[in-house]
């Protein structure tokens, strides 16, 4: 039983690493605003798209705008009153909040961080098969 469940989740997760990967050298040539998605009701929207190797994760696409002005450092109105910012390479999360009271919020995960998290998980279960046939063995020679 656990043989089946290691190996039929090493090619699951060896498909999904192979499909992310694959998703990721195609979306490079894409423009996330020609391909989104939008799940929930008003105020309350999320916006979903891939493009440029990224997924991108937003309260609305036309608010990313507001994130660039802000980064530009251009005069706006209202101003912003909180600036949450936090990225590493490959992950950015930016979330403002205006003096009108409105929130915005920006996720940008490259689609490798998750590709290479499955191919190393492929791997965790590829190691949990050799030990338990190693275990399987050691069992086998022991009752001889």
């Amino acid at each position: 039983m656990k043989r089946i469940f290691l190996k039929s989740s090493a090619i699951i997760s060896v498909i999904v690493a192979f499909a992310l990967i694959a998703l990721w050298a195609i979306s490079l040539s894409y423009d996330p605003k020609a391909a989104q998605l939008a799940f929930g009701r008003d105020p309350s929207f999320v916006c979903v798209a891939v493009g440029k190797g990224d997924l991108i994760l937003c309260d609305h696409f036309d608010n990313r705008e507001v994130i660039h002005l802000v980064d530009t450092r251009v005069p706006m109105h209202p101003f912003v009153t909180k600036d949450i910012c936090s990225s590493l390479p490959g992950f950015s999360f930016r979330h403002l909040t205006l003096t009108s009271g409105q929130r915005i919020w920006s996720l940008d995960l490259s689609l490798l961080i998750p590709g290479f998290i499955m191919i190393f998980t492929t791997g965790l279960f590829v190691w949990g098969l050799r030990v338990l046939k190693g275990v399987e063995h050691t069992c086998l020679a022991a009752a001889w």
